[in-house]
This record gives structure tokens, sequence and C-alpha cells, in this order.
């Protein structure tokens, strides 16, 4: 999870690229043979794999997924605040205009900069490093890509998964 130059700057920053999103997760458990996840799994998904491992049904405020059990065809994402100067630690109801959001495919990513108004879409089956921003060639996949994330946004307000632990 750090960038090194590949979009312009060094370690984490508040970017949404894979170099700082596409890390891997090593967990022991005992019992069980050793196992790759080729599939797309999402952080969300870790808390209900964790309960189902030890034998605890999650509760049903998880929104997260087995991964060993379930695929997931799009994983979202979300920044913290927009820019370095204004982060402060956890977000707050009134800075969530300056996150950025992206959700991701198997072949394309799309990235919503909030502070910006600007989007980025990307064909990561021909561009894996994500330095191509197709938005203004790929029309309808930019407005594909762009309902998924407004559908995903209007089932999942910003912040509804805190609300879920009240």
């Amino acid at each position: 999870g750090e960038e090194l130059l590949e979009h312009g700057e060094g370690f984490h920053n508040v970017k949404l690229y894979n170099e700082l999103l596409h890390v891997p997760l090593l967990v022991k458990i005992p019992g069980k043979a050793p196992q790759k996840i080729e599939k797309k799994v999402s952080q969300i998904d870790l808390p209900s794999t964790l309960c189902e491992l030890v034998g605890v049904k999650p509760p049903s405020s998880f929104k997260g997924k087995n991964f060993f059990d379930e695929t997931r065809e799009i994983i979202f994402h979300e920044s913290g605040a927009g820019s370095k100067e204004k982060m402060n630690g956890w977000i707050e109801i009134e800075k969530i205009k300056e996150c950025k959001f992206a959700c991701q495919s198997d072949s394309w990513k799309y990235i919503l900069d909030n502070p910006l108004k600007k989007e980025e879409l990307y064909c990561l089956s021909d561009d894996s490093g994500e330095q191509n921003d197709l938005s203004g060639l790929r029309p309808e996949i930019l407005s594909k890509m762009r309902k998924i994330m407004e559908d995903f946004q209007r089932e999942n307000p910003p912040l509804s998964l805190l609300s879920a632990l009240k």
C-alpha cells in the first residue's frame, strides 16, 4: 500500500489507485490448509469472513461477505478527506464532500474525486498501472460505472457502516 511516484507522489496518501489499495492479506488459520484467493475481496468482507471461520454467525449489520465462499463482481473504495492539509483522522459528516470514491470490476475502474468534481476511468486489463484516463474516450463505460457508484452510494449512504454500530 505505498505509492512510489507512480502517480506523482510517494508513500500513503488519499488517492485511490491500486498501488495503494491492492495489498496482500495474510491470515494463518489453525487447522486450515494454506490457500491463495485470486478473486477480488474488500476489507468490508474481513469481519464476516473471520466470524464464519470461528463458527459465529455474522451480525446482520455486517455488509461484507465471506470471501472464501462468495465472489464480488465490483468492489468499492473511499478515501478520507480530499487533501492532506484537511486530513485529521476520522471523517466527519461535513467532510464527506471532500472524499474520493471508486468502484472497480475485473476490467474497469472508476474514480470520483468529489473535491475536484473530476471523474477518472481506467481499463485495468490494458492499463494495470492506471496511467491512461479514458473518461473522455469511453463515455458509455463511464456512464455505466458512474451508475454503479451512484446505486451503491444510494443504498449505502456515507457513514452508514458507522451508524450500524450505534
